[in-house]
Protein backbone atom coordinates (compact mmCIF):
# COMPACT_ATOMS: atom_id res chain seq x y z
CA UNK A 1 0.00 0.00 0.00
CA UNK A 2 2.76 2.33 0.88
CA UNK A 3 4.07 1.26 -2.08
CA UNK A 4 0.88 2.06 -4.03
CA UNK A 5 0.50 5.48 -2.77
CA UNK A 6 4.48 6.01 -3.93
CA UNK A 7 3.79 5.33 -7.31
CA UNK A 8 0.66 7.08 -7.85
CA UNK A 9 2.74 10.04 -5.93
CA UNK A 10 5.32 9.70 -8.64
CA UNK A 11 3.22 8.82 -11.46
CA UNK A 12 1.03 11.95 -10.52
CA UNK A 13 4.48 14.13 -10.04
CA UNK A 14 5.50 12.50 -13.27
CA UNK A 15 2.88 14.08 -15.10
CA UNK A 16 2.89 17.21 -13.68
CA UNK A 17 6.46 17.11 -14.92
CA UNK A 18 5.35 16.64 -17.92
CA UNK A 19 3.02 19.09 -17.95
CA UNK A 20 5.54 21.73 -16.71
CA UNK A 21 8.86 20.23 -19.07
CA UNK A 22 6.07 20.91 -22.05
CA UNK A 23 4.53 24.53 -20.91
CA UNK A 24 8.36 25.21 -20.61
CA UNK A 25 9.52 24.01 -24.17
CA UNK A 26 6.72 25.92 -25.16
CA UNK A 27 7.61 29.28 -23.20
CA UNK A 28 11.49 28.47 -24.73
CA UNK A 29 9.81 28.24 -28.13
CA UNK A 30 7.82 31.39 -27.48
CA UNK A 31 11.25 33.18 -26.33
CA UNK A 32 13.17 32.19 -29.40
CA UNK A 33 10.42 32.76 -31.73
CA UNK A 34 10.17 36.55 -29.86
CA UNK A 35 14.24 37.18 -29.83
CA UNK A 36 14.20 36.02 -34.07
CA UNK A 37 11.35 38.40 -34.41
CA UNK A 38 12.83 41.35 -32.31
CA UNK A 39 16.02 40.69 -33.93
CA UNK A 40 14.40 41.01 -36.97
CA UNK A 41 12.59 44.31 -36.44
CA UNK A 42 15.99 45.87 -34.95
CA UNK A 43 17.91 44.63 -38.22
CA UNK A 44 14.86 46.71 -40.32
CA UNK A 45 15.30 49.52 -38.33
CA UNK A 46 18.87 49.93 -38.13
CA UNK A 47 18.20 49.25 -42.29
CA UNK A 48 15.95 51.96 -42.24
CA UNK A 49 18.25 54.26 -40.33
CA UNK A 50 21.38 53.58 -42.93
CA UNK A 51 18.57 54.52 -45.50
CA UNK A 52 17.77 57.91 -43.83
CA UNK A 53 21.08 58.75 -43.29
CA UNK A 54 21.88 57.96 -47.03
CA UNK A 55 19.14 59.63 -48.43
CA UNK A 56 19.48 63.56 -45.95
CA UNK A 57 23.45 62.83 -47.04
CA UNK A 58 22.54 62.69 -50.83
CA UNK A 59 20.14 65.46 -49.73
CA UNK A 60 22.46 67.95 -47.91
CA UNK A 61 25.10 67.36 -50.75
CA UNK A 62 22.54 68.37 -53.57
CA UNK A 63 21.35 71.21 -51.42
CA UNK A 64 25.15 72.51 -50.74
CA UNK A 65 25.39 72.72 -54.61
CA UNK A 66 22.64 74.37 -55.23
CA UNK A 67 23.44 77.25 -53.13
CA UNK A 68 26.89 76.79 -54.50
CA UNK A 69 25.62 77.61 -57.82
CA UNK A 70 23.02 80.34 -56.79
CA UNK A 71 25.60 81.86 -54.77
CA UNK A 72 27.54 82.00 -57.99
CA UNK A 73 24.82 83.18 -59.75
CA UNK A 74 24.42 86.17 -57.70
CA UNK A 75 27.58 87.29 -57.93
CA UNK A 76 27.98 87.56 -61.35
CA UNK A 77 24.57 88.94 -61.27
CA UNK A 78 25.85 91.38 -58.81
CA UNK A 79 29.15 92.12 -61.46
CA UNK A 80 27.18 92.99 -64.28
CA UNK A 81 24.16 95.18 -62.16
CA UNK A 82 27.45 97.12 -60.34
CA UNK A 83 29.22 97.35 -64.32
CA UNK A 84 25.77 98.81 -65.59
CA UNK A 85 25.51 101.33 -63.20
CA UNK A 86 28.96 102.25 -63.61
CA UNK A 87 28.80 102.86 -67.53
CA UNK A 88 25.55 104.61 -66.84
CA UNK A 89 27.18 106.72 -63.85
CA UNK A 90 29.76 107.47 -66.46
CA UNK A 91 27.58 108.61 -69.49
CA UNK A 92 25.25 110.47 -67.64
CA UNK A 93 28.71 112.24 -66.07
CA UNK A 94 29.69 113.27 -69.39
CA UNK A 95 26.32 114.25 -70.76
CA UNK A 96 25.69 116.47 -67.90
CA UNK A 97 28.89 118.11 -67.80
CA UNK A 98 28.45 118.86 -71.27
CA UNK A 99 25.32 120.54 -70.40
CA UNK A 100 26.64 122.27 -67.65
CA UNK A 101 29.51 123.44 -70.45
CA UNK A 102 26.73 124.54 -72.88
CA UNK A 103 25.01 126.23 -69.93
CA UNK A 104 27.76 128.34 -68.46
CA UNK A 105 28.16 129.16 -72.20
CA UNK A 106 24.53 130.30 -72.93
CA UNK A 107 24.55 132.18 -69.38
CA UNK A 108 28.03 133.90 -70.45
CA UNK A 109 26.43 135.14 -73.81
CA UNK A 110 22.97 136.43 -72.02
CA UNK A 111 25.52 138.44 -69.74
CA UNK A 112 26.88 140.40 -72.61
CA UNK A 113 25.15 143.72 -74.62
CA UNK A 114 23.34 143.31 -76.84
CA UNK A 115 25.17 143.64 -79.97
CA UNK A 116 27.69 141.49 -78.92
CA UNK A 117 24.99 138.92 -78.04
CA UNK A 118 23.59 139.12 -81.61
CA UNK A 119 26.54 138.69 -83.21
CA UNK A 120 27.85 135.55 -81.08
CA UNK A 121 23.92 134.27 -82.48
CA UNK A 122 24.64 135.61 -86.03
CA UNK A 123 28.44 133.92 -85.63
CA UNK A 124 27.01 130.73 -83.74
CA UNK A 125 24.68 130.55 -86.84
CA UNK A 126 26.02 131.26 -89.61
CA UNK A 127 29.56 128.34 -88.12
CA UNK A 128 26.38 125.53 -87.65
CA UNK A 129 25.72 126.81 -91.52
CA UNK A 130 29.28 126.02 -92.60
CA UNK A 131 29.61 122.63 -90.83
CA UNK A 132 26.42 121.42 -91.95
CA UNK A 133 27.21 122.36 -95.73
CA UNK A 134 30.08 120.45 -95.15
CA UNK A 135 28.23 117.43 -94.32
CA UNK A 136 26.14 117.20 -96.96
CA UNK A 137 23.13 119.13 -94.74
CA UNK A 138 20.57 120.84 -97.59
CA UNK A 139 19.59 123.50 -94.94
CA UNK A 140 20.73 126.83 -96.24
CA UNK A 141 22.19 129.07 -94.84
CA UNK A 142 20.31 132.44 -93.21
CA UNK A 143 22.82 134.58 -92.55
Amino acid sequence: MVQQLFLAGVEKIQAQLKTLREEREKLLRFKDTGERKSRGYLKQIQEERQKIVSEFQQLRQFLEEQERLLLLWLEKLDKEIVKIRNENITKLSEQISHLSELISELEGKCQKPASEFLQDVRCTLSSECDSGSRHGSSQPCLV
